[in-house]
């Protein structure tokens, strides 16, 4: 149901060197980001958008609704993935569906303590096939003294400890 062609961008775009145009622009190229529009997207790239405005915000953004196509895209026009401490995967943990961050994490070479801290907020919010997709990337369920295991059990995700041992295929 994401768009995939909105003919609207041609006429968003504006040509200005104005601070007001420079934000607008932005604000525009956001929402195709966020509405999975990659046309808008690569539209706003071969205008020359400034993909590392606001601290990486647009790959952020991408994050948000677990786009990893835009992601990519985004990347190969100078996205920095691993900006603000790898935020990206972070927020691919607290918003992200368990298949993208599968794919991010297989892709993409995260440290082990971004690793560590994502696998936290998937046992919090309870999201099973998350933990164990980032366990098998190599997070550690035990890292920071359990919280992850502890924050699953003070959450009611009984799941997450019984089957920590369960492994699911990359």
């Amino acid at each position: 149901n994401w768009l995939i062609y909105n003919g609207s961008i041609f006429h968003t775009y504006l040509h200005s060197d104005i601070k007001s145009s420079k934000s607008k622009n932005l604000q525009t190229f956001y929402s195709f980001i966020s509405y999975r529009n990659l046309s808008g997207i690569s539209f706003f790239l071969e205008q020359g958008i400034d993909v590392t405005t606001n601290e990486n915000q647009a790959i952020l953004e991408a994050a948000k609704v677990s786009d990893l196509r835009a992601i990519d895209l985004l990347v190969k026009h100078g996205a920095d993935i691993y900006t603000q401490n790898e935020k990206v995967i972070l927020i691919a943990a607290k918003f992200g569906d368990p298949i993208f961050i599968r794919d991010l994490v297989t892709k993409y070479k995260f440290s082990q303590i971004s690793k560590n801290k994502a696998v936290v907020l998937a046992c919090s919010r309870g999201i099973r096939t998350s933990t164990i997709y980032l366990i098998n990337a190599g997070a550690e369920i035990n890292s920071f003294n359990s919280m992850g295991l502890q924050m699953a059990l003070r959450n009611n995700h009984f799941h997450l400890p019984r089957n920590r041992s369960l492994q699911l295929p990359l």
